[in-house]
């Protein structure tokens, strides 16, 4: 995913190339900034690496005032079958495009229907996060139907927050704020302006900048991992938190895991993440969870801290959560 921030349209201009092993792999010779919901451009390029370890190297070009942000790279084998799908936007319209064939799989879950398509598919989504997450979908399944893209492994634990807070809970540390809320964005100044998908987000306040001295832990129900060889946490952020300075963060966001049975007590797994700065459009999180916590019943933990200085930003807003068997 990549944009273009920090320049003025009439004077500055900034591009990029993309190179692998010495290969180069395409370039977008001038970027066009975009916000909102629809925070980034996506690309992606196919390539067969020359030796076992590559360089993969973003060469950006400038002309004035601009700056390039890269975000959410990734490098995968081609789906089964000999196929890969890619998803390139441009303004509203989004292009998947794949090679080989698609054969149809037997279950679809998460929110994500199957679709019967040829390549390639253009389509102006009403939600584009939901297909930006939909990338990560399978490809090929059983023999003998149409053309399908169906999204993977069944959760261990999904909500996309939109039948309410059931078995959430949240809750002030010590003597700080508690700015969690859940509900549809409405400030027209600070945050999202629409959750990611559905109309329900958790955030730190949802219709005005998170308060001075937050310290507040939103928390998942108990999600079982007995039995779990692997476990992922997916989530879709949008962060808008004072930036680090000097390497120190003065407000910033956690990740921690919790025991479901004492979950005041001592932490399973503490800062899985720990971040600051600001990324104003929703994107979608992979967090590995650690061995330790495999086998265990966990709440997941997401912990906002601020202190009383440059609180001018929105926060932290949370939608879809799941945990994948991966």
């Amino acid at each position: 995913y990549y944009n273009a921030r920090g320049w003025n349209a009439e004077n500055s201009t900034i591009g990029f190339t993309v190179s692998v092993g010495g290969q180069e792999l395409g370039s977008v010779s001038d970027v066009e900034p975009v916000g909102g919901e629809n925070a980034y451009h996506s690309a992606s390029y196919s390539f067969v690496a020359a030796a076992s370890d590559v360089e993969l190297v973003f060469s950006a070009t400038a002309d004035g005032d601009a700056t390039l942000l890269l975000d959410a790279v990734s490098v995968g084998r081609p789906g089964k079958g000999g196929g890969s799908i890619s998803i390139a936007q441009t303004g509203t319209q989004v292009t998947l495009e794949w090679l080989g064939e698609l054969e149809t799989a037997e279950n679809v879950t998460g929110p994500w229907a199957a679709i019967e398509a040829s390549s390639p598919l253009t389509f102006s989504p009403s939600d584009l996060a939901r297909y930006y997450r939909g990338v990560q979908a399978d490809i090929g399944g059983q023999p003998g139907g149409g053309d399908q893209v169906t999204w993977g492994p069944t959760p261990i634990f999904i909500d996309d927050l939109e039948s309410g807070a059931e078995g959430w809970t949240h809750k002030a540390i010590e003597d700080g704020e508690d700015p969690w809320e859940l509900g549809t964005p409405s400030s027209e100044d600070y945050g999202p302006v629409a959750a990611a998908s559905g109309q329900n987000v958790w955030g730190t306040v949802l219709d005005d900048r998170y308060p001075d001295y937050s310290d507040a832990s939103l928390r998942t129900p108990p999600i079982d991992l007995t039995g779990m060889e692997a476990a992922t946490l997916v989530y879709t952020e949008f962060r808008d938190v004072e930036a680090p300075e000097g390497g120190d963060m003065y407000d910033m966001v956690q990740i921690n895991i919790l025991s479901a049975s004492n979950p005041d007590g001592e932490t399973l797994a503490d800062e899985l993440r720990s971040t600051a700065g600001s990324l104003r459009g929703w994107v979608s999180r992979w967090v590995k969870l650690p061995e330790e916590v495999l086998g265990e019943k966990i709440i997941i933990e997401f912990r906002f801290i601020s202190d009383d200085l440059l609180n001018d930003y929105a926060g932290w807003y949370i939608d879809d959560v799941m945990v994948l068997p991966e």
